[in-house]
């Protein structure tokens, strides 16, 4: 008899090259989405699933169930993120936190210019944080922008899991420039665009 696995699952939001894809992804009970997308896998799986065109926002079909490819993931973020209310939740497991500081970054891909926070080990340098990390990148109080209007995000989340191989190159932001940007953002993401909603 087969043994079932509990699981939980978040409503999530995933830009492909192609397609964003809402739905259901199952995680291991007390796994964050980071850690389930860290694991050495090759295809996630995916419970009632709209799909979109990238583009055009055109509704292309639903699916009770498919499985993704990992490489096929560029962006992935909860489609309404749970706010916390200054509480530091801390697993049980968790033997003792590595001190990190947040550094203001750009990331640009093929597709998107996101800027935001990587929290990065204490003395350590961008890259080697980067390089540290398998697959999928956290990136905090992110900010996605289409290439074609650079001034306005289209996205505003306080968090996403970006694609590593998705990156074409990532260099640290100024801080007057990233403090201007987050002044007066909504504290709501948007989806106001056909990629965002």
């Amino acid at each position: 008899m087969e043994r079932m696995v509990p699981k939980s699952k978040s409503d999530v939001i995933i830009l492909t090259p192609r397609h964003r894809i809402e739905g259901f992804f199952y995680t291991y009970l007390n796994n964050r989405l980071l850690d389930e997308l860290r694991e050495e896998r090759d295809f996630f799986a995916m419970t009632q699933c709209r799909i979109y065109d990238l583009i055009t926002g055109r509704f292309i079909q639903e699916q009770p169930f498919l499985t993704i490819r990992d490489n096929e993931i560029e962006v992935i973020y909860l489609k309404e993120a749970p706010r916390k209310k200054n509480k530091l939740i801390v697993p049980e497991e968790a033997l003792y936190v590595l001190p990190k500081e947040r550094t203001w970054v750009e990331i640009f891909t093929h597709r998107y210019r996101i800027r935001g926070e990587i929290h990065v080990l204490l003395k350590e340098r961008l890259s080697t944080e980067v390089n540290l990390l398998k697959r999928f990148l956290p990136v905090t109080k992110a900010q996605v922008y289409r290439p074609k209007d650079l001034k306005a995000p289209f996205l505003e989340l306080d968090f996403l899991a970006l694609n590593k191989n998705a990156i074409s190159y990532i260099c640290e932001a100024q801080d007057e420039e990233a403090g201007a940007d987050r002044e007066g953002a909504d504290e709501s993401n948007a989806e106001a665009s056909p990629i965002g909603g």
